[in-house]
């Protein structure tokens, strides 16, 4: 896949009131893997919904503190690098995606 895809319409993160909402996690597929994407501190953040470690889904937990937690054996990854910042040291880098906004849509890039 080449360039950037729509995966989902904002309003798929916003309250009853109308605001995004902050950390959820939202899953969806493209291209045949697990995508999470979450709204955090006014971006809109994309990276594999499945834990590096055991596969566990992240849309199960949420994003805090510029971080995706996992709550299984509690690995912890950095928002925006992917980098494993804590849990079991065998546990490799969260991939993490190329994310825009184009009008009311959230768009991904697996490649760029």
């Amino acid at each position: 896949m080449a360039g950037y895809v729509t995966i989902a319409p904002i309003s798929d993160f916003l309250t009853g009131r109308g605001e995004l909402r902050e950390g959820k996690i939202r899953r969806y597929f493209l291209e045949g893997q697990e995508i999470g994407v979450s709204y955090w501190k006014g971006r809109f953040h994309a990276f594999s919904n499945l834990c590096p470690h055991n596969q566990f889904q992240f849309h199960f937990s949420v994003v805090d503190e510029d971080k995706v937690w996992c709550p299984i054996h509690y690995g912890i990854f950095d928002l925006e690098t992917g980098a494993r910042l804590g849990g079991p040291t065998n546990i490799c880098d969260l991939p993490i995606y190329h994310v825009r906004v184009a009008g009311d849509h959230i768009e991904v890039s697996l490649t760029e």
